[in-house]
C-alpha cells in the first residue's frame, strides 16, 4: 500500500533562500554559468553513452529482473502452500478452540478506522439592512446553519498483528482490536498495507508493513474459505 498520505518535500525557508540565491547568482553571472552548463551537459552526455556506464546499467537491469522473478516465484508459493503448517496458538491472547494463528507481523502495525464528523457552516445568503429608527437596524436574510459531513481516518491502535483462520487481531499490552472475516466484504491490498471494507461500508486500514504481499495473500485465502 502506498502511503495514504505521501510526505511532501518541505525544504523550509532556508532551503528556498538558498535556491533563490543560486538562481540570482546564475542570472548575474550568466556569462560564466551558461558555458559551464553547456560543458557539463556535454560531459554528462558522453558519460551516459560510455561503454562502462552502459555495462553498469545492463547489470542493474539484470539484477532487478532476477529479483522480480524470485519475488514472483515466492508469490506463487504463498498462493499455493498449505497454510495449516503455520497454525499455532498465541500466548498473548486466548483464541477460540478451533482458531489458530497463521501469520504474525515482524513490525508494529497501525489500525485506523474511518470516522465521520459534522462540520457546521454558517450561511446568511443575500442580506440587507433596513433602517427602522436611530440606533436600530433590521437585517434581512437567513441565519440558518448548514452542516456538512466529512470522512477521515483515525489511528486507533498500533501493535503486533496476528492473522488467524477466523480474524485479524492487533495486540498492544492489554489493548486489542479484532476484525472477524464475517464482517469483511472487500479487501484492497497494497504493497505496504491493507484496506478492509465491511458490509456496512466502514473502512479499516492496516499500515506499517515493510511488505504486505504475503499478509494480503494469506488474508485473501483465509477469508475465502
Amino acid at each position: 500500500m502506498r502511503s495514504y498520505q505521501k510526505m511532501g518535500i518541505n525544504i523550509g525557508c532556508f532551503g528556498w533562500g538558498i535556491i533563490i540565491f543560486v538562481v540570482l547568482l546564475a542570472i548575474v553571472y550568466w556569462q560564466i554559468t551558461i558555458p559551464l552548463a553547456i560543458v557539463g551537459s556535454i560531459c554528462w552526455y558522453f558519460y551516459e553513452k560510455s561503454p562502462k556506464t552502459q555495462e553498469k546499467k545492463k547489470k542493474r537491469a539484470a539484477a532487478k529482473q532476477i529479483a522480480e522473478e524470485k519475488r514472483q516465484e515466492q508469490i506463487k508459493v504463498w498462493e499455493n502452500e498449505d497454510l495449516s503448517q503455520y497454525a499455532t496458538k498465541l500466548t498473548e491472547i486466548k483464541l477460540k478452540k478451533t482458531e489458530y494463528a497463521i501469520y504474525t507481523s515482524g513490525t508494529p502495525i497501525t489500525w485506523s478506522e474511518s470516522r465521520t464528523r459534522t462540520k457546521r457552516i454558517n450561511y446568511g445568503g443575500l442580506t440587507s439592512n433596513v433602517h427602522i429608527m436611530k440606533g436600530l437596524n433590521y437585517r434581512t436574510g437567513s441565519i440558518r446553519t448548514l452542516s456538512q459531513k466529512e470522512e477521515y481516518m483515525q489511528n486507533v491502535l498500533t501493535g503486533a498483528l496476528a492473522l488467524t483462520n477466523r480474524r485479524i487481531i492487533i495486540i498492544n499490552g492489554d489493548k486489542a482490536k479484532s476484525y472477524p472475516f464475517t464482517r469483511l466484504l472487500r479487501i484492497k491490498p497494497y504493497r505496504d498495507g491493507t484496506e478492509l471494507i465491511s458490509d456496512s461500508g466502514k473502512k479499516v486500514i492496516l499500515s506499517g508493513f515493510k511488505d504486505a504481499t504475503r499478509f494480503n495473500i494469506y488474508l485473501d485465502r483465509l477469508a475465502s474459505e
